[in-house]
């Protein structure tokens, strides 16, 4: 029987995602969360694999494969009016672009449940399966967009978590300038010493398909 040994994967139909930021079933029924306008509004998520077995169940060596993510989800509660810009990108723990959807300029993101297709998918870059990723949300000007999610966090959800060296917050806003285009692939995106928790309250619901 398959074992995950480098991450969770979730059950029934929660398992089409790569991984997400927070379990769906508890975002959708609560509060919705206000996105900032002027930063990148970021996620963080485990990759899971999207193949994976036990090669020696004695020694309990696994083998995974890495992930390919073509499609970010997330759910709009209260649409953005006015807004210049729009778009979502994937980014390591080196603050690197790994993937990007393309400028929604002054179309803003609808109501309901929101499918953006990366232009160049994640899978191109060798996502790490068991690996540390953010979501990053941009949409600029106008009225802020609300998402689902936890109104509230737990302090642990927004206490600084130690992971390959640097230590990323699981929800937060990104205080370099996210400019009026979106980032090309493969280059250096954030500052994560400009990464804070100020004003974040809440944790929005975004998901690796």
């Amino acid at each position: 029987m398959p074992v995950n040994l480098t991450s969770a994967v979730y059950p029934g139909a929660l398992s089409n995602y790569i991984g997400c930021t927070m379990d769906p079933h508890i975002s959708s029924g609560s509060a919705a969360v206000a996105m900032n306008t002027s930063q990148y509004n970021l996620g963080l998520l485990r990759v899971s694999p999207t193949v994976y077995a036990i090669t020696d169940p004695m020694f309990g060596e696994s083998l995974t494969t890495t992930s390919n993510a073509t499609k970010v989800v997330f759910n709009v509660t209260t649409a953005s009016v006015g807004a210049t810009h729009s778009w979502a990108a994937l980014l390591d723990m080196g603050g690197v672009c790994r993937a990007i959807t393309a400028d929604g300029g002054s179309t803003q993101w609808s109501l309901g449940l929101v499918t953006l297709n990366f232009v160049v998918p994640a899978g191109t870059t060798n996502l790490v399966a068991g690996a540390l990723y953010y979501i990053a949300l941009f949409n600029n000007g106008g009225t802020a967009p609300k998402l689902s999610g936890i109104a509230s966090l737990l302090p642990e959800h927004t206490a600084a978590q130690s992971a390959g060296g640097s230590a990323p917050y699981s929800f937060c806003t990104n205080a370099t300038s996210p400019g009026t285009t979106p980032p090309a692939v493969g280059t250096s995106v954030l500052t994560y010493s400009s990464n804070t928790v100020t004003g974040v309250s809440g944790g929005f619901f975004a998901g690796l398909l």
